[in-house]
């Protein structure tokens, strides 16, 4: 199935972008989201300065590509959040059915905020793309 081309009846792409966009206008130190397929290639995303879309789907989708491998050798499963915390901000990184979200933040940014704003987030999101998002 083609993700810019759902059926009639199924959830638009603007829905998830919508969403996206809101959690990160309304979640404090959150400067960008972007949902990306396990390939590397970007889904949908929202930020508030400059993306390399291409970039940043490459990476997030490399990450959690990385933690599942680690997570079989180490018999611990699939990894369920991925946190990241640089210098200057930190990365986020959740699944949602086949596709990874990454999340953006400030340095010195409330890692519980975002957490639990994220979580939300993710939750009407699996349940906006259920069926879609078993291709």
């Amino acid at each position: 199935m083609d993700l810019n081309e759902w059926n009639e009846g199924t959830t638009a792409l603007r829905d998830v972008e919508e969403r996206i966009r809101r959690f990160a206008t309304g979640t404090d130190g959150v400067v960008g989201v972007i949902l990306a397929t396990p390939e590397g290639f970007p889904y949908a995303y929202f930020t508030k300065g400059p993306l390399d879309a291409e970039v940043a789907a490459a990476f997030i989708s490399s990450v959690f590509a990385f933690a599942k491998k680690m997570g079989r050798a180490a018999d611990m499963g699939r990894p369920l959040e991925i946190n990241l915390h640089f210098g200057n901000g930190s990365i986020y990184v959740f699944p949602l059915g086949e596709l990874v979200l990454g999340v953006r933040t400030l340095p010195g940014t409330s890692i519980g905020m975002v957490l639990i704003n994220a979580r939300k987030m993710l939750k009407d999101l699996k349940a906006l793309t259920e069926d879609d998002l078993n291709w």
